[in-house]
């Protein structure tokens, strides 16, 4: 896996005004030479940025109703899906299973 490039906040304070005046992730993205990933992923950065200066002003708020708010005035936010844990009885069935096959040669 490659190593990863930190954006600078110049490079995402003009992707956002850039934003706001209206153009798309694809024009931005060739205009600035950055990926389209890259250029739809500073949204969902934004509301966790957001949630942490709220915190340090003293203010409690969640991301839900920072990407609500964000939408109310036209901008795109989404979150991640949750993933569902493993279940007990899950677990028991992998764990059963590994030991069972702990003496087993890799040729098999």
């Amino acid at each position: 896996m490659g190593k990863t490039k930190e954006l600078s906040t110049d490079v995402r304070d003009k992707i956002i005004d850039l934003h706001k005046a209206g153009m798309g992730y694809r024009t931005l993205s060739k205009t600035l030479g950055e990926k389209e990933t890259t250029v739809g992923a500073i949204w969902g950065i934004r509301d966790l940025e957001l949630v942490n200066d709220l915190k340090v002003a003293g203010t409690t708020v969640t991301k839900k109703t920072i990407g609500n708010t964000l939408r109310c005035n036209g901008l795109k936010s989404c979150s991640a899906r949750k993933v569902p844990l493993l279940k007990k009885a899950h677990v028991q069935a992998h764990l059963k299973f590994a030991n069972q096959h702990l003496d087993d040669s890799e040729s098999d």
